[in-house]
């Protein structure tokens, strides 16, 4: 079972230390999914978040960038609001290659579901953590976020 992960963000230092943390996160996803797939919504100066970041090259990582005019021509009313999450997660589930698809966030860290028979009527969720406030004010690296991801029992579940 291939598994792809979705991201989506926007290079506006949203929420604080959104390099590292997106560095972090995008290095984790990189490290442990089939395919990662990065959507960069109208970032300011049209500078992509991801092209801040130094992350592995693995080959898995695809990065949609959309701008204000891909916007207009898609939905004008997206132009409202900053980040419309929900159109740029579509953009990206539409060009999914692998037999599943997980949507995360661009300052989670998860580990692939390890899922025996997976069943396609069945919507499962994968745990996730937050990365801990002290490695972003002390700018530490998350040198191994698999293991630490360990803490976890199970990490999926399934959602009735």
């Amino acid at each position: 079972m291939e598994i792809t992960i979705i991201a989506t963000g926007r290079n506006d230092g949203y929420g604080g230390y959104l390099e590292f943390r997106a560095e972090n996160c995008l290095t984790s996803l990189i490290e442990n999914y089939d395919e990662v797939i990065y959507v960069d919504w109208c970032s300011p100066d049209e500078i992509s978040l991801i092209e801040e970041l130094d992350l592995p090259f693995k080959g898995n990582l695809k990065h949609i960038k959309i701008s204000p005019s891909d916007v207009e021509k898609l939905n004008p009313e997206a132009l409202k609001i900053p980040m419309c999450e929900v159109l740029a997660k579509n953009i990206a589930m539409r060009r999914a290659s692998k037999d599943w698809i997980v949507s995360s966030a661009i300052d989670l860290i998860s580990r692939p579901p390890h899922i025996e028979n997976p069943d396609k009527d069945i919507l499962y969720a994968v745990r996730r953590r937050e990365l801990p406030i002290n490695v972003f004010t002390e700018q530490m690296p998350l040198e191994n976020s698999v293991e630490w991801l360990e803490q976890t029992k199970d990490n999926y579940y399934q959602v009735p």
